[in-house]
């Protein structure tokens, strides 16, 4: 199976893909997450993605304005190839690919 990736675009409009390997990647405004998001409305650990046997699920850690999928807001959800998780208010977008895909 191809390694999973989050990919995102950040403030600077610069391109981050990240290589999912760990167990757990922490995402969040805080600087200890494993992705900061520099965004007043996504929470100090906002989300976290938990690698299971068959890819990665996404759980909201109660965040103040909430996680989505696909423009749906969840608590927890198993991610496929291709969804687009927004987090908070602004709704600050990533995506999540299996293998070298990117979006458009």
């Amino acid at each position: 199976m191809s390694t999973p990736q989050l990919y995102w675009l950040g403030l600077d409009g610069q391109e981050n893909v990240l290589p999912l390997v760990a167990s757990e990647i922490l995402i969040g405004r805080k600087g200890d997450a494993d992705v900061v998001l520099n965004n007043q409305h996504v929470s100090r650990h906002h989300a976290k993605l938990v690698k299971t046997s068959d890819g990665y699920s996404l759980q909201d850690l109660g965040s103040t304005h909430g996680t989505f999928i696909n423009e749906s807001r969840v608590e927890a959800q198993v991610l496929k190839h291709g969804d687009k998780i927004s987090l908070g208010k602004d709704r600050i977008d990533l995506h999540y690919f299996i293998g070298e895909a990117k979006p458009a």
